[in-house]
């Protein structure tokens, strides 16, 4: 991949701070899953985000602190179910974890395929189930020349290209790319005419 898009120093720092809902920090890490660059971005803010943690002085845990930690890594929360995921079919696009194991124990398969709904002509998609109340994801898959319906936001709107490539304006997103628009802007999304384009998208409720 020759991925000219990347995830702004802003928004890495945040995602290395955990200061991200769920949804959008699925979109970075699916981008940072395809990105070697950003991937070396996140782990120095993480070992920075270490180095500062570590100079902070220890804050006694609440009552049943220690119970709600445990309930989080087993499990028992419910946001993930544990155990092993179903074996993924057969696609002809990467789709790299985290986001194998959401598509998985979010959607199910019917037949070895991945259900998708079309919502027009050029247009399917197939919603990634998160625990996240804040944020939408799903996946996107427009036919090679079909355009998403000019729309706004109400708030961030991360897209990751996992094949093929769409135009925004002037500029293009290819297979990896990172793309983020926020609330001041409105487009029309348009996949170049020689493939389909499938994105992850991941937009504020």
């Amino acid at each position: 991949m020759n991925i000219q898009h990347h995830v702004s120093e802003e928004l890495l720092i945040s995602y290395a701070a955990g200061a991200l809902g769920e949804a959008h920090a699925l979109a970075i890490a699916t981008h940072a899953a395809l990105c070697p660059l950003c991937r070396e971005a996140i782990a120095d803010a993480e070992a920075l985000g270490g180095m500062l943690f570590d100079r902070l002085a220890p804050e006694p845990l609440p009552e049943q602190g220690l119970d709600d930690l445990m309930r989080l890594l087993d499990g028992r929360d419910g946001s993930m179910s544990s155990g092993d995921p179903p074996p993924f079919p057969p696609l002809d696009l990467p789709i790299p974890e985290p986001l194998r194991t959401y598509l998985l124990r979010g959607t199910g398969l019917r037949d070895g395929e991945l259900p998708w709904r079309r919502l027009g002509a050029d247009i399917e998609l197939l919603p990634v189930r998160t625990p996240d109340r804040t944020a939408t994801a799903r996946l996107l898959r427009v036919a090679g020349g079909g355009a998403i319906p000019e729309h706004d936001h109400t708030g961030l709107e991360l897209s990751v290209v996992l094949s093929g490539a769409f135009t925004d304006g002037d500029a293009l997103f290819a297979a990896g790319d990172f793309a983020m628009v926020d609330e001041t802007v409105t487009h029309e999304p348009r996949a170049t005419p020689d493939e389909e384009c499938i994105c992850l998208v991941v937009a504020a409720r």
